[in-house]
């Protein structure tokens, strides 16, 4: 096939290319969406299907169940690899800044212990 004849296919496949047909059944749709209407609503506005000669749910609540299970795992599979991959921070633990802090209050409380109860005076001096 030479350029010429190329281009003279292609030119009319195009204009051939989704044209309507030449008679259009306009009569026979439009009679068969009225009597498709007529037959009564199948679908319920607001969602949902019919209860009436309309097919039952197949799945009901156990997608929802299947979906939150699916949802808690994806969670839970991206904070295990997050701390699988994460790197150790070098912070102090947690531990032992919370014993600094509280090292005067527990030096407050022997002093308290010590006045309150006789003769535990030597044995907070100490640090017993």
């Amino acid at each position: 096939m030479t350029e010429d004849k190329f281009d003279q296919f292609l030119k009319k496949t195009a204009e051939s290319y989704n044209a309507p047909p030449v008679r259009v059944p306009r009569e026979e749709i439009w009679s068969a969406i009225q009597a498709k209407r007529a037959s009564g609503p199948r679908v319920v506005y607001g969602g949902g299907l019919a209860t009436h000669g309309g097919p039952e749910r197949k799945f009901g609540p156990r997608v929802w169940l299947g979906a939150a299970a699916a949802a808690l795992l994806l969670v839970a599979t991206g904070v295990g690899i997050g701390r699988w991959t994460a790197t150790p921070s070098r912070r102090r633990p947690r531990r032992a800044r919370l014993q600094r802090m509280l090292e005067p209050l527990e030096w407050l409380g022997r002093r308290a212990i010590a006045c309150a109860i006789p003769g535990s005076a030597a044995q907070v001096e100490s640090g017993l």
